[in-house]
């Protein structure tokens, strides 16, 4: 998850794991990057806008999202 690979699945998980980070803690968009393998902050923006939108265009995507905001929460 923290290194370069771009592999589809792994994109997932971090835009995932950037998605309940912006939600449940007060980390800046820079401070999940670092802690994601040091990427950059715009990174992290691109991946939280891009899951955003699929969570609006997939309903299956939105219903995961729900359920684990629920589970961290």
């Amino acid at each position: 998850i923290l290194g370069p690979s771009r592999r589809s699945s792994l994109v997932k998980i971090r835009n995932i794991i950037v998605h309940l980070a912006r939600r449940h803690t007060e980390l800046s968009y820079a401070d999940i990057g670092r802690q994601l393998g040091g990427r950059d902050h715009t990174t992290i923006m691109h991946a939280d806008r891009r899951l955003a939108e699929q969570r609006r265009t997939d309903v299956a995507v939105e219903n995961a999202l729900d359920e684990l905001d629920r589970l961290v929460t």
